[in-house]
């Protein structure tokens, strides 16, 4: 009860005065240059009842004074995130998060290519928060996205016939006592060398990332 009290007042805070239900954490994870299509989570197994998927698309946000933005949380090109698809998984206790990473794993390490690799986003994150300052400032009723914790940080490699991209794991990302993971898979369709596209992974992760405290890292494989 006292856990619930404690996310309860932080999600005031954290998450903006809409405090999402657990149905729709996953797309905590999900910037404004996604739009929810579901039909991705049939990638993986099915490791979480609180769990959502979303394909890049074209989003325009008109403002009171001129100003017009593609992706409200980037200047990035519209090519630059094209094709590329987040998968989110939410679990409000660690043990159904491990049994949920052991599953995952296992089925990665059996079906694709997987390795650990780092990303650096800081100079991605530099320029999203600068976005992001500059919306609250338009519109100042909308609810803030936390940019705190650590901006290096390994994340698992996962190559397929069908997919290929990141896993990351945001472990209490709101507070070290809430208990809340996350699994969140960055990745494109079909065969693709994804190491050509890191840049524009580190850019979506930084668009993505929703963060207090806690942990950032990959899987740990099975």
């Amino acid at each position: 009860m006292l856990g619930l009290l404690v996310l309860t007042a932080l999600s005031v805070f954290s998450l903006g005065w809409h405090i999402p239900a657990f149905e729709e954490m996953p797309e905590v994870y999900f910037p404004d240059s996604m739009q929810k299509n579901n039909s991705y989570l049939a990638y993986f197994p099915d490791i979480s009842e609180y769990s959502a998927s979303s394909e890049y698309f074209v989003h325009q946000v008109e403002y009171p004074i001129p100003v017009l933005f593609v992706n409200t949380d980037s200047s990035t090109s519209d090519d630059t995130l094209a094709g590329m698809i987040i998968c989110s998984w939410f679990f409000s206790d660690k043990e159904s998060f491990q049994n949920a990473e052991d599953t995952l794993s296992a089925y990665l390490l059996e079906s694709g290519t997987v390795s650990t690799v780092e990303f650096d986003i800081n100079e991605e994150m530099k320029e999203v928060i600068k976005a992001r300052e500059l919306k609250n400032k338009l519109s100042p009723n909308d609810y803030w996205r936390p940019t705190y914790g650590p901006k290096t940080f390994n994340a698992t490699s996962y190559e397929s016939e069908a997919t290929s991209g990141y896993f990351v794991v945001y472990s209490e990302p709101f507070v070290e006592i809430s208990n809340d993971y996350f699994i969140v898979y960055y990745g494109t369709t079909g065969t693709t060398d994804i190491s050509k596209q890191k840049s524009s992974f580190a850019q979506l992760i930084a668009e993505s990332y929703y963060f207090s405290e806690g942990g950032v890292g990959p899987l740990h494989l099975s």
